[in-house]
């Protein structure tokens, strides 16, 4: 792939998550996880997809997906601040209150340095 068309895949998988985020503003919950999965099909490499399908699976009541998908963000970009606070919100619906603590602790210190 030329870095032309890498340009045009990335451009299309970003207009991808941005639907999948006004899907989001309107409640529309299912759209909003079809626009993030058609965004991480065209790149898997996009953390913000992962996390915002992530996040809504969390609201969806789906915590395994949710935690999957968080994960897969924090792996993809360790350094996003809103990806731990996610992943800690996510861990305490799980009864994991380490895990939880841990990550939001990691939420704050980040959230210091940016």
């Amino acid at each position: 792939m030329d870095a032309r068309t890498r340009e045009t895949v990335m451009r299309s998988a970003i207009e991808t998550y941005n639907q999948g985020v006004e899907h989001v503003r309107r409640d529309e919950l299912e759209a909003a996880i079809d626009a993030f999965s058609e965004a991480i099909r065209r790149n898997p490499r996009l953390a913000v997809a992962h996390h915002g399908r992530g996040v809504t699976h969390a609201v969806c009541g789906e915590l395994g997906k949710a935690l999957k998908d968080c994960d897969r963000a924090l792996r993809l970009n360790p350094n996003a601040p809103k990806f731990y606070y996610a992943r800690g919100l996510i861990y305490r619906k799980l009864g994991e209150k380490a895990l939880a603590q841990a990550d939001l602790r990691a939420y704050q210190r980040l959230s210091r340095k940016n």
